[in-house]
């Protein structure tokens, strides 16, 4: 065997449809020998940290993607365009989009967000223009029967005008993403309904007979062409659930999803083959062309490692000149006093986690100017001379944030909530859950 990666697969993030469990999903990759494994839901990344960590933990090379929703005209256009041209029906093709490296993950989260922000229409849309600007770092395929050249191929089968637009457009795609661009071909061979007690409308089985037709059709027109233009065409299975029994509970899942009941004859229903297939089951259903099987491998070859996880992103908080500078702390506190003040019992190792020399002692800078100011709220909130008791609790408090390295974001917090309050007048709660007890923040005017 040549090995097969799943590119082309829904989480229950695919709210409703999906149906595959992070944890189940990755384990049930790794029983199977595979070693990466893609998840693509439906317009959006919810998945991508929960599987990115369960991946790794269980070594799966994790491929963070999206199936995005795509239209071929201006992606905001909403209610108003359409009410003005109610002879345009809008075409809203499936695309699968997958995070090559870092740059192409902070791409896909673009593509996704302004899908959610200015081109929510139904779906979460995108279109043409949009994915020539955040294309870089990411491969993209063709996705399901409901994609644009499937689409195409299939009207133009049926006789319907236009043959060579699936032509042109795979050419668009290739042109923006080279050899980060594959078609995709999946067959689902339902025998559903047919003798195995299900209950299910009758004329679902006429339709999973039309849909492998089709899918037959497609698949081989998707492969002629991917000959024609030189461009590599891969093997998906469309995975809503993981095992081939699960189908009876996605039903139910469908029938909640779209309000209907079990016993509808114009339910949706799906064909029961869209379960997490092995790479034997895969390679059964193209043995005819067992390279689209293969090509999925040097998919998952393209995908760099990256760490998805980052520090916090803070600005630096802007410390009056008369306390001090940095450059002053560099002369009095060395590499060895620093480390002997921050790695504690407990934490033998934290001057290294908290990123050596420089950034310790811009805490050190920041706690003590924290510490300073404190104080001065102590003396307001609890009056002078401050009991001891007082006194120990806000040195326990401001030594577990000077280690933990939160000095900075202290600071900042207390200056915008203590801007609302003197500055803007913007009304500003007497504060709430773990934080309310910090005897730190009410020296700081943070809480009440």
């Amino acid at each position: 065997m040549g090995g097969f990666t799943h590119l082309h697969l829904h989480t229950t993030y695919s709210l409703l449809d999906g149906q595959c469990g992070i944890v189940p999903l990755v384990a049930k990759a790794k029983s199977l020998g595979m070693t990466s494994l893609a998840v693509t839901d439906h317009g959006n990344m919810f998945a991508a940290k929960a599987f990115y960590d369960e991946a790794r933990k269980q070594g799966i090379k994790p491929i963070l993607g999206v199936e995005a929703y795509i239209v071929d005209h201006d992606h905001r256009e909403r209610h108003e365009f359409f009410r003005q041209h109610k002879e345009l029906k809008e075409k809203r093709f499936h695309l699968c989009l997958h995070a090559k490296n870092l740059v192409g993950y902070h791409n896909l989260v673009r593509l996704v967000s302004e899908a959610h922000i200015n081109g929510y229409y139904y779906n979460p849309r995108i279109d043409h223009e949009l994915l020539e600007k955040y294309h870089e770092g990411l491969h993209c395929s063709s996705a399901c029967i409901a994609g644009e050249i499937a689409y195409y191929l299939d009207t133009s089968l049926k006789g319907g005008n236009n043959p060579k637009k699936a032509e042109e457009i795979a050419l668009w795609y290739k042109n923006l993403f080279g050899d980060d661009y594959s078609l995709e071909v999946m067959l689902h061979p339902s025998g559903k309904g047919e003798g195995d007690g299900k209950q299910i409308p009758p004329a679902a089985v006429d339709e999973f007979h039309e849909l492998y037709a089709r899918q037959r059709d497609v698949a081989n027109a998707v492969i002629a062409l991917g000959k024609k233009l030189g461009i590599r065409v891969i093997a998906t299975n469309d995975v809503h659930f993981l095992e081939k029994e699960d189908d009876d509970s996605h039903d139910v899942l469908l029938a909640l999803s779209t309000g209907t009941k079990l016993s509808d004859p114009n339910r949706m229903i799906y064909t029961g083959q869209e379960y997490f297939k092995t790479e034997e089951e895969m390679r059964e259903l193209f043995h005819d062309h067992p390279e689209v099987v293969d090509a999925t491998e040097e998919v998952a070859g393209l995908i760099e490692e990256y760490e998805l996880n980052s520090d916090p992103i803070m600005p630096k908080f802007p410390i009056p000149a008369e306390f001090g500078s940095e450059e002053e702390y560099a002369k009095k506190f060395d590499e060895a006093a620093l480390r002997k003040e921050f790695n504690t019992e407990d934490k033998p190792k934290n001057f290294e986690r908290l990123g050596g020399y420089e950034k310790v002692l811009r805490i050190k800078f920041e706690a003590d100017y924290l510490a300073h100011l404190t104080m001065i709220g102590a003396k307001k909130r609890y009056g002078e001379p401050l009991s001891e008791e007082v006194m120990e609790r806000l040195k326990f408090e401001l030594h577990i944030m000077k280690t933990m390295g939160f000095p900075g974001y202290f600071l900042i917090v207390q200056d915008f909530i203590r801007a609302a309050r003197e500055e803007l007048d913007v009304s500003v709660g007497p504060g709430r859950g773990s934080a309310a007890g910090s005897a730190v923040a009410y020296c700081l005017g943070i809480t009440q």
